[in-house]
């Protein structure tokens, strides 16, 4: 998430004269914290971070070079202005005045920091990322070290006011009036590396000022690898690819969830497929990068639950990577019917003598080649060649379903996370390409398509909370996967734990607020391409 793009600090009213205090008597604000951009044509950006009440906005790299020194008579007249008007300056004052000013702000644990927090006695123990406030790029395959801390009496006091959603001025009041331990509290836990806590103005909705992700300085660590060289070459271990370093849609409800009506994700996908389509379980179906297998195990299921164990159909898997291939013949050793699995690359085509009824090309073409175009957009060069592939694979009346992140008329964007090149989508053009080919098309979003439940109850829970539980629950004898969980079924698993440990509640919102394990689903597309009959 960009975080020092966007500026939170309230505007300058028209005609307004700010109070001025004289700069020998003004300081950062104990709460204001620094921020850097290090990306490729971001090297220029520095942002001030309001770890109390997590507001964050962009300032002059000079700026805060000054700050940092405690150079204030140095700074411009009108810079010096907004950050005292965003508080980011403030004048030298007692802790009472200091949190004066925030006395009536409401307190409250983000949910999206991914620390997992218990309480022992007056204090309290987390489990938590060993820097919040740093994040790599591109992603690797070494995940952020996990750390447990024991917070101090007055930490932990404030810790569970926030669990409460007491006011910063009932936290003073439980620490005996004392504004300085809760200031030291607050600081402790507003820090960079925790932002265990957040304070919200009192005009904030709850569930708003709740939805609070990770202020960070982004690090770069080099361009990501192609896309081919990463699944081909690059000794990944499957499991852990999909968990870590790029979870799909796929992988992450690949267990049955509220979301998908009890379903897994394959399952949805054959449902969706029959409705679309007409399927009728029969014929060839080729998949195109089988991931782990877990598409195929549930596909599979669902379609012999639906058209008989004995339904007429073969299943073939086409992957360019020779370590996910291992893991799907795993997977797929008791799926109750072979699987043929072929090594290649589906941009060069298919198997020799291979023909389908029905090809899914699920969360897969974005990884496929790009070229430049004169103007220097990016051309889905593989993709278009993979709809040609198609055209000549597909038996009459058969039909390919492409699933991925994009848009319609989107120029393709490089994503910059992944540690491989991966572009967006634009899907209208793939669809024209068809078109011209002589195939039916359709494009529908992926939520209509797997017949998404949008109020199902789910953890709010990325890549680094799934750590930080696996850390917190080994401790307990458990483990936890790396995927979606909903409401009934973590409580059911694990709320036993929670209740004997004195563990905070872990946030759980609608599927439609996001925020769950994975890519949200409503960024994807699936476009329906089908050859005459």
């Amino acid at each position: 998430m960009t975080v020092i793009a966007e500026s939170h600090a309230p505007g300058r009213a028209p005609g307004r004269a700010l109070r001025r205090a004289p700069r020998h008597t003004l300081c950062v604000n104990p709460f204001v914290s620094f921020l850097t951009d290090h990306r490729p044509g971001r090297r220029d950006v520095a942002g001030l971070f309001d770890g109390l009440t997590g507001s964050c906005f962009e300032i002059h790299p000079r700026l805060a070079d000054m700050l940092r020194r405690g150079a204030l008579e140095e700074a411009p007249e009108d810079a010096t202005n907004l950050l005292i008007e965003a508080r980011a300056l403030v004048e030298t004052a007692s802790p009472e005045d200091l949190l004066g000013h925030y006395a009536r702000y409401r307190l409250f644990i983000p949910d999206h920091n991914p620390a997992v927090i218990s309480f022992s006695g007056n204090g309290a123990r987390v489990h938590r990322l060993r820097d919040a406030g740093r994040c790599d790029l591109p992603r690797t395959a070494d995940a952020p070290e996990c750390v447990k801390e024991t917070l101090n009496e007055d930490a932990g006091a404030a810790l569970r006011a926030a669990a409460g959603g007491s006011l910063v001025r009932d936290l003073v009041a439980l620490l005996n009036g004392d504004a300085a331990r809760a200031l030291a509290a607050l600081r402790i836990l507003a820090a960079p590396e925790r932002q265990l806590v957040r304070a919200a103005p009192p005009q904030a909705d709850g569930a708003d000022a709740r939805r609070h992700y990770l202020m960070q300085s982004f690090h770069w660590r080099g361009d990501a690898r192609p896309a081919d060289d990463h699944y081909r070459d690059g000794g990944i271990d499957a499991a852990w690819n999909f968990d870590w370093m790029e979870p799909t849609c796929s992988h992450a409800f690949r267990a049955p969830t509220a979301a998908l009506r009890g379903r897994a994700y394959g399952e949805s996908f054959l449902d969706g497929l029959v409705a679309a389509t007409g399927w009728r379980g029969e014929g060839t179906v080729i998949e195109v990068g089988g991931g782990a297998g877990w598409f195929a195990r549930a596909f599979i299921t669902r379609a012999q639950a639906r058209f008989g164990a004995g339904a007429p159909f073969a299943y073939h898997i086409l992957d360019a990577s020779p370590y996910c291939l291992e893991a799907q013949g795993v997977r797929l050793a008791s799926a109750g019917r072979p699987v043929t699995r072929h090594l290649g690359d589906a941009q060069h085509g298919f198997p020799e003598g291979l023909y389908a009824d029905v090809i899914i090309a699920n969360e897969v073409i974005a990884d496929f080649n790009v070229a430049d175009s004169p103007d220097g957009a990016p051309v889905q060069k593989g993709a278009h060649a993979f709809i040609e592939h198609c055209r000549a694979t597909l038996r009459p009346g058969g039909a390919a379903v492409l699933v991925e992140y994009g848009g319609l008329g989107a120029t393709p964007r490089l994503v910059e996370h992944l540690g491989h090149k991966e572009y967006s989508v634009d899907f209208g053009d793939l669809a024209a390409t068809a078109r011209r080919l002589g195939l039916e098309t359709r494009i529908v979003p992926l939520h209509d398509f797997l017949d998404v439940d949008f109020s199902a109850s789910l953890l709010i829970a990325q890549q680094e909370r799934m750590l930080c539980l696996r850390e917190a629950l080994a401790e307990q004898g458990e483990t936890i996967d790396f995927r979606v969980y909903d409401e009934d079924e973590f409580n059911a698993r694990y709320g036993a734990i929670w209740r004997a440990r004195a563990m905070a509640p872990l946030p759980f919102a609608p599927a439609a607020r996001g925020g769950y394990f994975g890519p949200d689903v409503r960024q994807f597309l699936a476009l329906i391409v089908k050859a005459p009959a």
